[in-house]
């Protein structure tokens, strides 16, 4: 298992990443958890990418 840059182990996983998820290093916000409206799901994923950008993540734009 490699190395992060911070020394700690990098996170491996067996399964693909899900289509509909925002993707950070080692962190995924998943943006349709099945018991969630959409505006409830849209507000989760609005408070993590903020949170992100705030911690000193660049924001991506595609």
């Amino acid at each position: 298992m490699e190395l992060s840059n911070n020394g700690r182990e990098a996170s491996m996983t067996a399964f693909p990443l899900k289509q509909n998820a925002f993707v950070f290093p080692q962190i995924e916000v998943d943006i349709q958890p099945p018991e969630r409206s959409l505006g409830q799901q849209i507000k989760c994923v609005v408070q993590g990418v903020i949170a992100r950008v705030e911690q000193g993540w660049p924001p991506v734009v595609a």
